[in-house]
């Protein structure tokens, strides 16, 4: 029997002025996914920002992921599993 584990990691940031930012993932040997989402306090699909996957080749795999985006001020929650 194959059984999928999933290991999420959420990452909190605040951004203080309008700027550009970059969340990557990097490895060789593994296949994650990126969100971003807004903080609000009350996470729901309003705070949907962004999604990537296997959009950026580092590490020599192709299976790593890239958010590139100019953010306004705020909270942000990435997430990648």
């Amino acid at each position: 029997e194959f059984r999928r584990v999933l290991f999420r990691s959420y990452s909190y940031f605040t951004v203080t002025e309008t700027t550009v930012v970059r969340i990557t993932t990097d490895g060789p040997t593994i296949d994650p996914v990126l969100y971003l989402f807004r903080n609000d306090g009350n996470l729901d699909v309003t705070d949907y920002v962004a999604y990537n996957d296997d959009g950026w080749t580092q590490a020599g795999s192709a299976n790593n992921s890239l958010i590139n985006i100019t953010l306004t001020a705020g909270n942000y929650i990435a997430r990648s599993e």
